[in-house]
């Protein structure tokens, strides 16, 4: 299954949403934000930067279980079970407050632009719970995970290409989503 990473601005992502129903939902997250000791100033919700990029699915279970794998300090598998996400050293590192890689981990549905500690749940525009995480610390925890699996660019086996592919297409949407200032939407 292919999954699509969007960065974008939500009036663009949801059909037929109407540019003052979307800064107006903006306003509420960001107040909500706020209560909660998180300041982010936003993005622009008549912008109309946009870009999509797709990826198999199991390259994103790859990436989570090199992240997991990485900090464990365990040689990934040389294949992906078709049940990953039951993975012993997956589970306990993204169901882990403490982890290097909590934006990798866990299904994270909306980047923000914006740096914050960890994921919370919020309501999206069609009041579908989603989960959401900082750019900033995207962006920072796939550099760390570069660094610590791939210090030379090269790949073991074809879970570790697979981690690497989605890692190199993580960076570079979340790199153009924090220059735009847009959120990036991972379905």
């Amino acid at each position: 299954m292919k999954i699509e990473l969007t960065v974008s601005s939500f009036a663009h992502c949801y059909e037929g949403a109407e540019l003052k129903d979307t800064q107006t939902w903006q306003a509420a997250l960001i107040d909500v934000l706020k209560e909660n000791e998180i300041m982010i100033d936003g993005w622009q919700e008549d912008s109309s930067a946009f870009a999509v990029k797709e990826i198999d699915e199991e390259c994103l279970a790859a990436l989570a279980l090199c992240a997991a794998y990485t900090e464990a300090k365990k040689p990934l598998p040389a294949k992906l079970k078709s049940v990953w996400d039951e993975d012993k050293i997956y589970s306990k590192a993204a169901n882990s407050n403490d982890s290097k890689y909590k934006q990798l981990l866990r299904s994270v549905d909306i980047f923000l632009p914006g740096n914050f500690p960890y994921n919370f749940e919020f309501a999206d525009m069609n009041e579908e719970v989603m989960l959401f995480g900082s750019l900033d610390e995207l962006i920072d925890q796939c550099l760390r995970l570069k660094r610590s699996a791939f210090k030379d660019e090269t790949t073991v086996n074809q879970v570790s290409k697979m981690a690497l592919e989605a890692l190199n297409l993580y960076l570079e949407m979340a790199q153009l989503a924090k220059t735009s200032q847009l959120p990036l939407f991972i379905n």
